[in-house]
């Protein structure tokens, strides 16, 4: 497994993940290695979202394969 060190956390930030630990009653490496997987696992499904989400909006806005032209249809109106 690799290791990870970390320089310069606020003073504040390391009591507030210390506390935390200590309320889940884990280690402060076990509770930041598993703060750091949600937000990576969060981050990632964040992602997979907003690129399902383009693609989706891509397709909104392609015509069908069997769509009739926008310009003939106001052609056609228009010659009424």
């Amino acid at each position: 497994m690799s290791t990870l060190h970390i320089e310069n956390v606020p003073g504040d930030l390391h009591d507030r993940l210390r506390e935390l630990a200590e309320r889940r009653k884990r280690s402060l490496d076990s509770e930041v290695l598993d703060l750091l997987t949600q937000a990576v696992r969060d981050a990632e499904f964040r992602q997979s979202q907003k690129e399902i989400l383009a693609g989706l909006r891509q397709k909104r806005f392609q015509p069908g394969a069997d769509a009739p032209d926008s310009l003939d249809l106001l052609r056609e109106d228009r010659a009424r």
